[in-house]
């Protein structure tokens, strides 16, 4: 079975569902942890959710910036898009396609406060740099902003994600870990 008859079936739409359930249990046993999914969680991880939203909300608009003029003329038949389920819920509507991204970010965020430290700050800069590459790859190709004007896109999550994973960090207050 191919990726691309997924949607025939529809289980593409619990991907981060199916990811929650049985992938993350599985890799926290693997890192040690104990198999504790409850939301108690310090505060600071919510800065970690941060630059994963910023970068799939602007993800999702330069996702559909870049359609071509057919794509909102065309009744979404002509989709310019790589990924197989983005594909797809574009072809049904821009709307299914925004709803689905805030569905992925609600469940990558519920990930990244329910797991240890560790694990939440890799989900983190997995996700962001995943959606950094396409948004670049949008901003260069689709979109025509050119190298330089793409490159500096990427200044915007990268910044984020540095910031986010220094509130996040549980280190204190006045402590110099660099000397």
């Amino acid at each position: 079975m191919h990726i691309y008859e997924l949607h025939k079936i529809g289980l593409h739409l619990f991907m981060p569902l199916i990811f929650t359930i049985c992938v993350s249990p599985g890799f926290l046993l693997l890192a040690g942890g104990k198999l504790n999914l409850r939301m108690n969680y310090p505060k600071r991880r919510l800065w970690l959710c941060l630059p994963v939203m910023v970068t799939c909300v602007l993800d999702v608009a330069v996702t559909l910036a870049g359609q071509p003029a057919e794509y909102w003329i065309s009744s979404y038949i002509v989709v310019n898009e790589a990924n197989p389920v983005s594909y797809w819920l574009l072809t049904m509507n821009p709307g299914a396609f925004a709803l689905y991204n805030l569905y992925e970010l609600l469940m990558i965020s519920l990930l990244i406060l329910a797991l240890p430290e560790i694990v939440s700050k890799s989900i983190a800069v997995f996700y962001t740099i995943g959606a950094a590459k396409a948004i670049y790859y949008w901003m260069a190709g689709a979109l025509h902003r050119g190298y330089w004007v793409s490159n500096l896109m990427l200044i915007i999550p990268a910044v984020i994600l540095v910031v986010a994973l220094e509130k996040a960090s549980d280190r204190r207050p006045g402590s110099n870990l660099d000397s």
